[in-house]
């Protein structure tokens, strides 16, 4: 339940980081939300996740728009997979 209330804001704010291009809040929410979808086993989302971490440690936000897309698109299915449950 904690999951499905937190996870969009944070994806949310993943986005906002990105277009803020505030590289050190990316990284941060990128970890923390990483860590709790790591939980669903949805090996999408943590490697977009991940990638998006790294982007964020590095400073280079070139490619976070992309990959924020991938991450949006497993975090839906995430979401289906849990309301199936």
């Amino acid at each position: 339940g904690i999951f499905l209330h937190e996870a969009p804001q944070m994806v949310i704010d993943i986005g906002d980081s990105i277009a803020a291009g505030d590289a050190r809040r990316l990284e941060q929410t990128s970890h923390k939300l990483k860590g709790s979808v790591s939980m669903f086993e949805s090996d999408g989302a943590v490697s977009a996740l991940q990638a998006l971490e790294t982007m964020g440690n590095k400073g280079d936000l070139i490619r976070a728009a992309d990959v924020f897309h991938t991450l949006e698109d497993n975090m839906r299915l995430v979401k289906q997979s849990l309301a199936a449950l």
